[in-house]
């Protein structure tokens, strides 16, 4: 291995000023910091090696050949038409020499590289591929001389490899294998109609033709690699060898012909993933291809396990991924995944639907492409192996064998032959009941010893699946045109810039090589003109070379055709054809004998050995396109045309040959016409008419003396073995049934005595249980009479001793005299002390009575309602109001643990609160003299709000109920408080973030348990003298201890409130006084707009001040809204603004209070800011309360002893 020297600079690395620019210097003046200029110009840096990428070719460059190859080539051509076919290993022996000396000029000219020899990747040339045939010539001659010629590319005429019809085949590249040349590569035009002559001719006869077309294809994707193109030509060659796959491998899954499907789709994938390579960098150049969304299909559903490339997917353009195809395959995707697939290095998806009978209808469904279909049919095996794995486990093992029909159906086999032999390869046994075959697949003993359903590796691969069910959608279609579908890719819309820039490189190398080689201008004049083509170009000549052109490789008048007469001016794209050859009557003389010779050599012996596959025979029968030809001698016309009508004649009594298509297995009815093809695929192009073999009288196997005894003894064969099959299969059904009917009968006599004996323990334990059930019944009926007559006289005796207890109240609180039940026998009631007893009486019973009254009063006085009325008129007695705010509304919030309770509803009443609108809370609005005041309690949801506390003057806050129970929770009245003073503070601090007006608290203390605890006391645990003595928005504090006993909860309720309004002077807040300088400064600016001005300007000029001033202040509004949150940490220090309004007019705490209360709800900066749900955990038990929609008058809400002293007046007396 040598190294060859470079022959030219590194490429350097290069800036655009622009590009300069945009980067810019790391410093503006690096002077500064003592950087010097530099006295020399930096040197330019070479491109770093692992950027150096050889260009893929997306456009052709221009073809060019060079004279000196082109005559060698010619030469070659003359030396192979002359020989006979009987000296190849001399010719071939003589094109080796030539070979050595064209290689080792090409290596001179620098288009190949020499063979073991490394060199940079800058000096990598561009190699050119200029065989103008399907097949190299040197390749031809080696391959005859090997016998490596297929009967495809014979000549009928001649049984030599022909030129017409020789493709060349597939080469690996080995180890000590020098480089091609450019004699033996086919430009991109060439493999272009190299494929048409292969999809036209060779394809429709699959599948006997199908390890040549699969070797062929393969060989033109090697030419494409070799020239490194990937332009137009090579994607819509890749993309149609794609769909021969495809058809390949359904058209063989259904023959008896030996086919590794492994290959087929190793090759099928390596194709695809060269068009999603093409298809990625068209995109990179601004081009599109119109048919990568259904090729992307094919990668999707090829690969179908993979999860990346469901990613991968989702970033290709919208116009691929939204696209049917794509959507089809990815729904295919999802209905296939299982979950139950237990191979190696396989990851089960979360969720797999497995749902293998919507598969099968969407496969077999029209609107699924054939091409798709067939690739999926690749996955049957898998999918219906899986599916019987899953059916295993999901069914109940004790029922009944699954029926045969049902499977099939699910399964998707199209007879049910073909389903017993899939279940029987996995073991599975199937079994006949009532002339119905069934599956045993879910028997739990044979799943777990016998059948072969824990992996698909358990056993060996079974043959490819093949289903008729798609060739029934193939009859009305041609295989040509199922393989020649699709969009043009002839314009892909793709940057021509960088293109171009490409090829101007390639022109200039081949321009600078042009000089070597150099022949006379005789041979100069015959040189091919080179010029840039396309596939748009090729295109357009397509229409005309069909037409002009009658002589290609046998295709059909739609494809694109050779030109080997040499009679047609030279295209711009290179165009395949033959050297002239001289008109010499010796080589028209050789031709004609060798015809002759083959005429009367031809036998029958190869007649009806195969049909077409697809059931179109070939029209396209071969011609000979040699110019010789065309320039014959008279003898050769004589020949063409003699004894013509008489050769017909003797032709028609001939022997027919019989057809054996009926005893081919392999017949497929794709298309739309009946007739098939029964000549082999050598006889099947028959030579040319011009010569006529004469009559040869055929040679049949029944002449023979021992056909008659061989007959017999194949015939007596055959009956025997059939005989014993069916004899064998007869009997081991008969024995299996017998065997089936005695298991059976066994069990029903096992399950008859089992019934029985079951049977009767049941009636016997029954029969018991009857008579438990009878004496439990009387037994419980007894009980329940006794049990009624007892409840029956305690109600009868409460309602006597409640009748009797009315009856005695009645009698005292009567004015009469009560009645004696009889009179003394002497005269008693005149004696002084009767008259004493009866004057004690009736002074009891208006005592009882004057008692009753009183107490009645008392209760209506203890339940009646407050005059709100008068507070709101003290309130409003020594507070201004201005008049253009109309009506001040203010806040007194009520605060009580439990709405449900006595002492609570007690305050209800007094208050005269109601039910909102919203039922969430209750208020009560109270007018006087321009003020409005609305008692209200916190709603349920949403309470701790700015617009609860925002103009909240009054706060009346009750606690210490300590109820049977909050007793256990609480134990003393102690506890109760201190918990009461925490939840006070928290309220506080609300009124001190949003309350206007300093706040009067009146907090009512019920000590219903009577523990003695004092007002300092009650104080010291509510903390009250902390709450005064911090800065905050408290005015005062009132405690009054609603349960001691010389307390009068009515009145010291009325003068607690009394003396409230007295207090009450409007006195503003830290966060009201900063709110009024706003709201100051907001009616400055308005009565300065409603000035009147003289000219429109000024008045023009004010409003957008105004404007300016208004979108300023709602600008620091959303500011604050957005930084509320903050405030809840600052609560702590109560020095600081706890309004977050540093920025807005900053105001000392009552330096501007002058008593005068402001609507402040009317401001344009409506603030409605509310609390996190966390930060009112602490009022949970204060607003969750039920609204109680009336109040019950209830007894005094005093403490337990004075109540029941109350109701008990003579208690204490």
């Amino acid at each position: 291995m040598r190294h060859l020297p470079k022959r030219g600079k590194d490429p350097v690395i290069k800036y655009t000023p622009e590009e300069v620019a945009a980067a810019g210097p790391l410093f503006p003046d690096p002077a500064q910091y003592g950087f010097m200029k530099p006295q020399q110009p930096a040197k330019p840096r070479p491109v770093p090696r692992y950027m150096l990428v050889q260009p893929r070719l997306l456009a052709a460059p221009p073809f060019k050949q060079l004279p000196w190859e082109k005559a060698n080539q010619d030469k070659m051509l003359q030396m192979e038409a002359a020989n006979t076919g009987s000296d190849y290993l001399g010719i071939y022996e003589e094109f080796q020499k030539m070979r050595e000396t064209e290689r080792a000029k090409m290596e001179e000219m620098g288009l190949v590289d020499a063979e073991n020899i490394t060199k940079d990747l800058n000096d990598a040339i561009f190699f050119q591929g200029t065989c103008l045939d399907m097949c190299p010539t040197f390749e031809r001659v080696r391959r005859s001389l090997e016998n490596n010629v297929k009967a495809l590319e014979k000549d009928p005429v001649t049984q030599r490899i022909s030129r017409e019809r020789a493709v060349k085949a597939f080469s690996r590249p080995a180890a000590g294998q020098p480089p091609p040349m450019p004699s033996d590569v086919r430009p991109p035009t060439v493999l272009m109609k190299t494929l048409d002559y292969i999809v036209d001719t060779v394809l429709p006869q699959l599948p006997e033709t199908h390890s040549f077309i699969w070797d062929r294809t393969r060989s033109i994707r090697q030419d494409f690699i070799y020239q490194n193109y990937y332009g137009p030509e090579a994607i819509d060659c890749n993309e149609r060898i794609v769909r021969i796959h495809l058809l390949s491998l359904h058209i063989m899954a259904g023959s008896d012909l030996k086919y590794s499907q492994q290959q087929e789709l190793e090759q099928f994938n390596k194709a695809l993933q060269t068009l999603t390579e093409i298809y990625l960098d068209v995109r990179n150049h601004g081009g599109q291809c119109p048919n990568e969304p259904e090729f992307r299909a094919y990668h999707l559903i090829s690969h179908f396990r993979d999860p990346e490339l469901e990613r991968e997917v989702q970033t290709l353009p919208d116009y691929i991924f939204h696209s049917p195809e794509v959507q089809l395959a990815l729904r295919f995707r999802m209905i296939m995944s299982q979950s139950n697939v237990v191979e190696r290095g396989y990851v089960n998806k979360i969720g797999a639907v497995n749902l293998f009978v919507e598969f099968f209808k969407l496969v077999y469904n029209e609107s699924t492409p054939i091409l798709l279909a067939c690739l999926l049919e690749t996955h049957f095996n898998e999918i219906r192996f899986y599916a019987l794995k899953s059916m295993s486990r999901s069914y109940h093992t004790k029922a009944k064998a699954f029926l045969a029909e049902s499977l099939r159906q699910m399964l998707g086999f199209d007879t049910l032959l073909k389903l017993e032999d899939f279940v029987k390869y996995y073991e599975i046994d199937m079994l006949e009941e009532h002339g119905e075959l069934h599956v045993d697949l879910c028997n739990k003993q044979k799943l777990e010893l016998k059948y072969k359903l824990n992996s698909l590796n358990d056993k060996p691969k079974k043959s490819p699946a093949y289903s008729p069910q798609l060739d029934y959608r193939l009859r009305n279609q041609a295989i040509k045109s199922l393989v020649n579908c699709g969009h043009s890719n002839a314009d892909l819309h793709m940057d021509r810039a960088k293109i171009d820039e490409v090829l101007q490189k390639i022109v200039a190398q081949q321009n600078s090589k042009s000089a070597f080689g150099a022949l006379p201008s005789t041979a100069t004049n015959q040189q091919t003109q080179g010029s840039s083509f396309n596939l748009s170009d090729f295109l357009k000549s397509k229409t005309a070379s069909s037409v002009s052109s009658q002589n290609g490789f046998g295709q059909a008048s739609t494809a694109p055709k050779f030109d080997f007469t040499g009679n047609s001016k030279a295209p711009a794209q290179p165009t395949p054809a033959f050297v002239q050859q001289k008109n010499s009557d010796s080589l028209i003389q050789r031709i004609e004998e060798k015809h002759v010779q083959f005429a009367n050599s031809v036998e029958h012996k190869q007649t009806a050995q195969s049909s077409s596959l697809f059931g179109a025979s070939v029209t396209n029968k071969p011609q000979l396109t040699s110019k010789a030809f065309e320039g014959s001698s008279s003898a050769a016309e004589k020949n063409k045309n003699m004894n013509v009508n008489e050769f017909k004649e003797k032709d028609k009594t001939k022997p027919e040959p019989k057809n054996n298509a009926s005893e081919n297995k392999n017949v497929f009815t794709f298309g739309g016409a009946s007739d098939t093809m029964n000549t082999s695929l050598a006889s099947n192009l028959k030579p040319p008419s011009a010569l006529s073999p004469p009559q040869v009288k055929p040679k049949f196997l029944k002449d023979n003396q021992l056909f008659t005894r061989a007959l017999h003894s194949v015939y007596t064969d055959l009956v025997r073995d059939i005989v014993q099959t069916e004899l064998h299969k007869i009997t081991t059904q008969a024995m299996q049934k017998q065997i089936r009917a005695n298991e059976r009968q066994r069990l029903i006599d096992v399950f008859a005595d089992e019934l029985y004996s079951a049977f009767l323990a049941e009636q016997t334990h029954q029969a018991m249980l009857e008579s438990a059930a009878k004496v439990f019944y009387e037994k419980n009926l007894k009980r329940r009479a006794i049990f009624g007559l007892q409840i029956v006289g305690r109600n009868l005796y409460k309602k006597h001793e409640a009748k009797r207890q009315r009856r005695s109240e009645v009698e005292n609180l009567s004015f009469q005299t009560p009645a004696l039940k009889r009179k003394a026998s002497n005269n008693w009631e005149e004696t002084s002390f009767a008259k004493r007893r009866i004057s004690s009486g009736l002074a009891r019973a208006n005592t009882s009575y004057e008692d009753m009254n009183e107490r009645q009063t008392q209760l209506q006085q203890l339940w009646e309602p407050i005059d709100l009325a008068q507070f709101v008129e003290i309130c409003s007695k020594d507070v201004k109001t201005r008049l253009d705010t109309g009506v001040v509304a203010l806040n007194c919030i009520v605060i009580a643990e439990d709405w449900a309770s006595s002492y609570s509803k007690w305050l209800n009443t007094k208050l005269s609160l109601s039910v909102s609108e919203d039922k969430s809370h209750y208020i009560n609005q109270v007018e006087s003299k321009g003020l409005r005041v609305a008692f209200r309690s916190l709603p349920k949801t949403n309470f701790v709000n700015e617009e609860s506390f925002r103009s909240t003057p009054f706060l009346i806050f009750e606690c210490g109920l300590l109820e049977d129970k909050q007793v256990a929770r609480y134990k003393t009245l102690g506890a109760k408080l201190r918990r009461d003073g925490g939840i006070l503070s928290k309220i506080i601090q609300l009124c001190d973030r949003f309350s206007y007006y300093k706040v009067q608290i009146l907090i009512l203390v019920w000590d219903i348990t009577s523990s003695g605890t004092l007002g300092e006391k009650q104080s010291e645990l509510l903390q009250t003298d902390k709450l005064m003595k911090t800065e905050n928005c408290v005015q005062n504090i009132n405690i009054s201890d609603m349960s001691a006993p010389s307390a009068d909860v009515t009145g010291d309720l009325q003068k607690l409130l009394h003396d409230m309004g007295e207090r009450f002077t409007g006195q503003l807040s830290k966060r009201g006084v900063q709110k009024r300088v706003l709201h100051s400064k907001l009616q400055e600016a308005i009565l300065d707009t409603e000035k009147p001005t003289s000219s429109t300007e000024e008045v023009e000029s004010a409003s957008a001040s105004l404007r300016a001033k208004e979108a300023e202040i709602l600008k620091r509004a959303r500011d604050l809204q957005k930084r509320r949150y903050l405030s809840a940490h600052a609560t702590a220090n109560r020095n600081g603004d706890l309004t977050n309004l540093s920025g807005v007019f900053r105001t000392p705490n009552g330096s501007f209070a002058n008593h005068t209360l402001m609507n402040y709800n009317n401001t344009i900066l409506g603030n409605n800011t509310f609390l996190p749900a966390r930060d009112a955990s602490f009022l949970r038990s204060f607003a969750n309360a039920s609204v109680i929609e009336e109040s019950t008058p209830m007894g005094s809400p005093g403490p337990k002893s004075r109540t029941a002293h109350t109701q008990n007046p003579r208690a204490g007396a």
